[in-house]
């Protein structure tokens, strides 16, 4: 992780990204930081390599800086027994000690339970840096905890409830914007002008307001940071149509007889369709990201380590520079380097 003596190297997750100018914003704003001398945006695999001098800036800066023009940084939760604490001041100690480590952004400690709850970066900072940081102040990480390390808010279930969320979303909205449809062919439907269109509008409203509230949410966050995207473009255009159609519909004396017609359909077609499309988008992410995490799972959980002239099976997560590490033929390589 560390390249030179000034210079870290750290890779993000990134939420929020619709389009490539979502990226370069990304890249010109944590560029221009102080003490960064390289941003770099993968934009299918939502992540940014950051390399940085840690003297002049930190991952908690960085990580804020990304997340103050509108998009998110995912962190893991994880949870964890601290053996050796006492009293209220040992609850003080680690916790303040967890909170300086590099990639972690929050940190509570329960004394009752003897259990620490950290909010921080998987790709940053895990269970070995947590257990020699607390040695470091007299407390230590139980070794079952190590190599369990009880994680509550992994970026596997995060992808699943983005996908379901969105699932729910585009599936109401295909079946209303269906009946919109219908509903405008008199041969399935036949009433009076007025009431046909209040019927439209019932319909059309919680597509646009339920199904496309992620659009408006993005539009929000572009106009507070002075910026435009994809997101921009769909909620005003769809907000037009929509926002025609219930003029129309609530004062239709207000206008000529040929320009009473509504666009309902229009607006609930668009929105589904996008709503599709980052439905397919986010389910080949999560094949990609179940493909890497099957990779990942292939490695060894236990190494077994030479400790005081001593081999010893002990958690892959306990495993430091300098250890002698002995594989017997046939076994897989537990580490790298």
């Amino acid at each position: 992780m560390v390249e030179t003596l000034k210079s870290h190297h750290i890779t993000l997750p990134i939420q929020g990204m619709s389009c490539a100018s979502c990226s370069a914003r990304i890249e010109k704003k944590v560029g221009g930081m102080t003490g960064v001398q390289q941003a770099s945006v993968n934009f299918g695999a939502e992540m940014v390599a950051v390399e940085y001098d840690p003297e002049q800036t930190s991952s908690g800066q960085i990580m804020a800086a990304i997340e103050n023009i509108g998009f998110e940084v995912p962190r893991i939760k994880t949870v964890f027994p601290v053996a050796g604490m006492t009293c209220a001041s040992c609850v003080s100690r680690v916790e303040k000690k967890l909170r300086g480590l590099d990639g972690v952004w929050d940190a509570q400690v329960n004394l009752a339970s003897e259990k620490a709850t950290v909010e921080h970066l998987e790709s940053r900072v895990g269970m070995r840096d947590f257990n020699i940081a607390l040695e470091q102040i007299g407390y230590k990480v139980p070794p079952m905890a190590m190599a369990v390390g009880a994680a509550e808010d992994s970026a596997e279930q995060r992808q699943r409830q983005e996908t379901r969320r969105l699932t729910r979303k585009f599936v109401f909205s295909a079946v209303v914007s269906g009946l919109i449809m219908l509903s405008g062919m008199q041969t399935f439907i036949s009433l009076d002008p007025v009431l046909h269109n209040i019927w439209l509008l019932v319909l059309a409203t919680p597509v646009q307001f339920w199904g496309g509230w992620q659009f408006y949410k993005g539009t929000w966050t572009g106009v507070k940071h002075g910026y435009t995207d994809m997101n921009t473009l769909i909620a005003v255009g769809t907000t037009v149509a929509y926002g025609y159609s219930a003029w129309v519909t609530c004062f239709p004396s207000a206008l000529p007889s040929l320009a009473q017609g509504v666009y309902f359909d229009t607006s609930a077609m668009i929105i589904t369709l996008v709503l599709m499309g980052r439905l397919l988008e986010a389910r080949a992410k999560g094949r990609a990201s179940d493909a890497i995490r099957k990779l990942i799972g292939l490695q060894p959980k236990t190494a077994r380590v030479e400790r005081e002239g001593l081999e010893v099976d002990l958690p892959v997560a306990q495993v430091v520079v300098g250890d002698t590490i002995s594989v017997r033929p046939g076994e897989k390589i537990p580490v790298d380097g």
